[in-house]
């Protein structure tokens, strides 16, 4: 798959999980949903749309894996890239974390889920983005 083919396949399938959830939004608004579904169905939209982003994501890497891509060394071009990209990286993981300073300081006293959800999403955030970080600096050395 060329890079344009997993970026189109990768901008498809995000906008059809935003559209997927904001039908069930609308519907809801609409008073077509009880709120007691609105939240498994959201949980279920976003469920399927990480199946279809770890799909989509193993068969670009097992592609790029069988052409030998990773076995070239990088040139100068490639290296600038993977440092800006590890700059941005950081800056989101700093971002991030106050973000989930933030959401554990808004959310107390309320109850337990709320709790536990929002900031677990956004620790598993902050892990893959540690993850990536330290596989593209892996990547340049």
């Amino acid at each position: 798959m060329t890079d344009a083919g997993f970026r189109k396949r990768f901008y498809w399938t995000a906008a059809s999980i935003g559209a997927a959830e904001m039908a069930v939004v609308f519907a809801f608004i609409r008073g077509l949903i009880p709120p007691r579904f609105l939240g498994w169905i959201l949980i279920g939209i976003a469920f399927a749309g990480f199946i279809a982003f770890y799909r989509l994501l193993n068969r670009a890497r097992t592609e790029r894996r069988a052409s030998g891509e990773f076995d070239k060394p990088l040139d100068e071009a490639t290296r600038r890239r993977y440092r800006s990209i590890i700059r941005r990286q950081k800056i989101w993981v700093a971002l991030l974390t106050f973000w989930l300073i933030y959401v554990l300081w808004a959310t107390r006293g309320s109850n337990l889920a709320s709790r536990i959800i929002g900031p677990s999403v956004l620790i598993l955030l902050i892990i893959y983005l540690i993850w990536l970080i330290r596989r593209l600096q892996q990547r340049l050395e």
